[in-house]
């Protein structure tokens, strides 16, 4: 088929099969072949399409009108079908009509096919009447492989793993799960052999609460001494150390649990015994973030454990800095015999000041992971930042890390009365690298030679891979980006043979796995355009003019880009289909591509004093999506392709005349994926209830949903747009208060805040979810309050008392959205408040 007077045309199926044989001789006449077709004209149409089809043979074929109107429609013998003369087409008359037209070759074989024709209705036009060619971009097929190492995935179909480790004196694999189950896997089977056993105590299972660790007992061959570090739930008179105020009903357990035996007496390397358990050490803790985690035991045999600072955030309570308490801090402690003893040269063992003798490093905020270096017996750790750095550190006897006088290098509070002595990282990232680091461990296998050495540790945000040579740490230290691992990475593990495997937290749905590192097997070297000109996506930069097969959009409400002012196009590659979903995700194939400019107004409410600050384009390669940020050059004539995080600071006028400093950062491109996640279907504005609305194509303003549908873009024909959700705009007064209120919640919060979503808390911030369902309604902050008294997440009636709304006021650290925006949202605060208050 060919277009004809700019008609849309749309292949249904296969003909009628007329004459044809279905299985003929291969010496026999090749009967033609012709396909059913659907074609959108306007009334004024005359010259309609040109039919075709295809014959075996190469004969030349004829082609007649079998049945239909033949006064209004005429077709020539060699597929030319028009309105004929004196004739016109009449929307209010009848707007559908249907031929059966027939395919003959010379040997009288033939097909018919079904051609409808739908007129369209002059009183209500389309925004585009047919679909766009295929954009000609230059992205490559497949993302670009950035380091000569790759996952391999080993094990799957896991509920939130914590951590991974190898079996004492077996090859099978143990992998702890955040809500107290601890399975066994042979070692590269997917799916587990089954239970090695569950925490038998009633777990504390709110924000990063849950079974955090485990550690073998050196001499576990022989006595199969395992040990757990888990929070649980408590009441009055359960045995926790009870030096805090009681704000929250849970502390941290470690304890020792032992083999199940068998009826010979040996034990069952696959099966923990949950009644054996042996309490080594409990912490009471004041808010439920910020446990720590992890336990090992070094060369030593002693038994070292991670308790973070108390939660909430930045340490209220000063916990870190002082050593008369056990949070914040590194363990140390003799477990041959129960109860616990202090090793006599822990480095504040016999003190008289009232420091815990159990400590050997203290002022850490959240030591989620660390390891022991075996040949050399250091301590790596990885201690998750607060407001904006994350960092690495070595541990040593009696060393002060400096939190919260400092984060990472950088004074954080009370900078004045910090001591003299604190330890520096070894090295640090920034929050534009990724939020939350994950402490790896020294490579010591024999897969990878040439890393042989390197401490690997990640990030579980931004899924990041870094590693640094513990051999060249003094001056400047050999640090590296190994790769976008694609994974949320809640820990490091390792084999017997030094082999280093990746934990992928995955959620709670059996999206999480085990991921074994390797050396690269893939060989693509596509590049990306390092020049927003050489992407193919724009005829010219001057004026931003889209390449043809770049579909402009909006959405009904647009998530808070600290006032940036942004333009949408997408494209599909040839004539592939959106899977549509009412309310769900929709599916994109392979070859999309989303675009979006940011421009920022340097004079606040005035458009001609926009700036192009950055172009960002989503790309779905054939091994996923990657977004790419294009920044622009101070001329504006141009946007140079960045990999990391940067960031600016912007000199905006206000309107009452002054000028204000704003810091505007650029993503780079695995922080893209941290929003762009998996659980929430990677594409977020692309959905059915962000394009159930109007957009002025130019030439007409019409329904979104209807225009796409329109032009073939959906997997399905849709019913007419009213029959499907829409967002209202939050910034629209005239709209219900609850319906933007709880729209601003979903576009704004619930790509991380939903089932499975990479937030740790439980609140489901989805446009539909009930109320009710959300978690969040008088319920009492699990990851700190603060400092607001009696403080809710919301308090029906009380904004001030509601922490929902409070973390949209703040610009600090605690603030909500937390990634690149430095601007709070004034209209946002007030509209929260006010739906608060109303409840």
């Amino acid at each position: 088929m060919k277009y004809l007077a700019g008609l849309l045309l749309v292949l249904t199926g296969c003909g009628g099969g007329g004459s044809s044989d279905s299985d003929p001789d291969p010496g026999a006449n090749a009967a033609p072949v012709i396909d059913d077709v659907q074609i959108n004209v306007n009334e004024d149409a005359v010259d309609l399409l040109e039919l075709e089809a295809t014959d075996g043979d190469g004969d030349s074929l004829t082609f007649v009108i079998d049945s239909g109107d033949t006064t209004l429609f005429s077709l020539s013998p060699t597929g030319r079908l028009r309105v004929r003369e004196g004739q016109s087409l009449n929307f209010a008359v009848l707007a559908n009509h249907e031929l059966t037209v027939r395919v003959s070759d010379p040997a009288g074989a033939s097909d018919t096919a079904l051609v409808a024709i739908r007129v369209l209705d002059p009183g209500r036009p389309f925004g585009l009447t047919r679909r766009p060619p295929a954009l000609a971009h230059q992205f490559p097929v497949r993302a670009p492989v950035q380091s000569a190492l790759q996952l391999e995935r080993v094990h799957g179909g896991l509920d939130s793993p914590v951590y991974f480790a190898q079996i004492p004196g077996t090859d099978l694999h143990l992998v702890a799960q955040q809500g107290g189950t601890i399975l066994w896997f042979e070692p590269d089977e997917l799916s587990a052999g089954g239970t090695f056993m569950t925490v038998p105590d009633p777990l504390a299972t709110a924000s990063e609460e849950g079974l955090l660790g485990f550690a073998f007992d050196p001499g576990f061959t022989r006595n199969g001494y395992f040990y757990l570090h888990y929070t649980q739930r408590f009441a009055t008179g359960d045995d926790c150390v009870n030096e805090l105020a009681r704000r929250h009903s849970a502390c941290s357990v470690v304890a020792r649990f032992q083999l199940q035996r068998d009826g010979d007496g040996n034990f069952i390397a696959t099966r923990g015994d949950p009644d054996s358990k042996q309490t080594v050490i409990t912490q009471r803790q004041p808010f439920a973030n910020h446990n720590g985690g992890m336990i090992a035991f070094g060369a030593d045999g002693f038994l070292y454990i991670a308790l973070g600072d108390g939660g909430s955030g930045g340490d209220p309570d000063g916990y870190a800095r002082e050593r008369n308490n056990l949070l914040g801090s590194v363990l140390r402690l003799d477990v041959d015999s129960l109860p616990y003893r202090i090793p006599p040269d822990n480095p504040f063992a016999g003190n008289d000041q009232g420091w815990r003798e159990e400590i050997w490093a203290f002022g850490l905020r959240n030591p989620w992971r660390f390891s022991f270096d075996a040949p050399t017996g250091r301590l790596w750790l990885g201690d998750v930042g607060q407001r904006n750095w994350e960092e690495v550190d070595l541990i040593v006897a009696g060393g002060n890390y400096g939190w919260d006088f400092f984060e990472g290098n950088h004074d954080f509070e009370d900078v004045d009365n910090a001591p003299a002595d604190v330890i520096w990282p070894v090295v640090e990232y920034s929050h534009d690298e990724g939020f939350s680091i994950t402490g790896g461990a020294v490579y010591r296998g024999s897969r990878l030679p040439d890393w042989r050495g390197w401490y690997f540790y990640g990030d579980f945000v931004s899924r990041k891979l870094w590693a640094l040579n513990t051999e060249t740490l003094e001056g400047d230290v050999e640090n590296v980006e190994v790769m976008d691992t694609g994974v949320s990475i809640s820990a490091f593990g390792t084999d017997t043979a030094g082999e280093l495997y990746l934990v992928d937290y995955g959620g709670n749905t059996g999206g999480g796995g085990i991921w074994r590192l390797v050396e690269s097997t893939d060989q693509s070297n596509g590049q990306l355009p390092g020049r927003l000109s050489e992407t193919g996506l724009f005829t010219e930069l001057a004026g931003l003019t889209p390449a043809p097969g770049l579909i402009p959009y909006t959405v009904n409400g647009p998530f808070w880009s600290d006032g940036a002012v942004k333009t949408r196009w997408f494209s599909l590659p040839g004539v592939s289909t959106i899977g549509f979903s009412d309310t769900g995700n929709w599916t994109f194939p392979v070859g999309s591509v989303l675009v979006k400019q940011f421009d920022m107004p340097l004079v606040d409410n005035d458009p001609t004093s926009l700036r192009r600050l950055e172009t960002r384009v989503f790309v779905h390669h054939d091994n996923g999506w990657a977004g790419y940020t294009y920044r622009w050059n101070s001329e504006q004539t141009e946007a140079l392709l960045i990999n990391d995080g940067e960031s600016e600071e912007l000199s905006i006028r206000d309107n009452s005349g002054g000028v204000r400093l704003q810091r505007y950062t650029y993503p780079g491109r695995s922080l893209c994926l941290s929003c762009h996640n998996d659980v929430a279907g990677a594409v977020l504005g692309l959905r059915t209830p962000q394009l159930n609305g109007d957009f002025d194509y130019g030439a007409a303003v019409d329904n979104q949903l209807r225009t796409l549908d329109f032009i073939g873009l959906f997997d399905r024909a849709l019913a007419a747009s009213e029959q499907y959700p829409a967002y209202p705009d939050p910034r629209d007064e005239s709209t219900e208060l609850t319906r933007r209120a709880r729209a601003y919640l979903a576009i704004n919060c619930a790509v991380c805040h939903r089932p499975d979503g990479p937030a740790p808390t439980a609140m489901d911030l989805r446009f539909d979810t009930p109320l009710a369902a959300m978690n969040i309604l008088d319920v009492v902050p699990a990851a700190g309050d603060l400092g607001i008294a009696d403080a809710r997440l919301i308090a029906p009636g009380e904004r001030a008392r509601s922490l929902l709304w409070e973390r949209l006021r703040r610009t600090d650290a605690s603030r909500m959205p937390p990634r690149v925006s430095h601007r709070v949202d004034a209209v946002a605060v007030s509209l929260i408040g006010e739906w608060i208050d109303g409840l």
